[in-house]
């Protein structure tokens, strides 16, 4: 936090933690909507943090800030959804570009989720093909990163908009799913 003005990009630092878990936990208490992250940290790696944080809250976008320049972390990074990947020594120019791309990503979304009408496709509608998808494919390892690229729109945007109209995240949506239907096979 010393070293990067997050003021100046339009965020303000809400908390710090000394490890994942600690990490996770305010991530529940003060609903960030960005948390930047090493690799190396105690009781749990930043990419298990950022798997974490995206499957729990799929709104909050992730930045890994690391000296590991090893291909499978970047990788791995990449599969957990985060934003952004930057090596230390961080160059003035990349984080700035990151942070900017964020800055205006979260613009989009709040716009988009106050007039859905500007993306020239019907909120809800958005909501219930992506609820049908789940329901269709709730037996299928789903990725949900993936599928909200597939669709054109970013995770973030689309876990919002689901929870306003369905009151929980994808990922619970799709948890219940499962459930029902295990219950279902049981009973039967």
């Amino acid at each position: 936090q010393e070293v990067v003005d997050f003021a100046s990009y339009g965020f303000e630092v809400v908390g710090e933690s000394t490890n994942g878990l600690e990490a996770v936990q305010a991530c529940e208490r003060l609903e960030p909507d960005l948390v930047v992250t090493d690799i190396r940290m105690p009781l749990m790696n930043g990419l298990a943090l950022c798997k974490s944080i995206h499957e729990q809250f799929p709104s909050i976008y992730t930045v890994v800030l690391t000296s590991y320049a090893d291909f499978t972390y970047a990788q791995e990074a990449i599969k957990q959804g985060v934003s952004d990947y930057l090596l230390k020594p961080i160059s003035q120019e990349d984080l700035e570009s990151a942070l900017i791309r964020i800055r205006l990503e979260l613009q989009k979304t709040l716009q988009l989720e106050e007039d859905p009408s500007q993306f020239g496709k019907d909120a809800e509608e958005i909501v219930e093909q992506l609820a049908l998808y789940l329901r269709s494919n709730y037996m299928q390892d789903i990725d949900f990163s993936t599928l909200c690229a597939d669709l054109g729109f970013s995770s973030a945007y689309l876990s919002r908009l689901f929870q306003k109209f369905k009151q929980e995240t994808p990922l619970k949506y799709l948890t219940a799913i499962r459930i029902h239907e295990a219950q279902h096979l049981l009973a039967n």
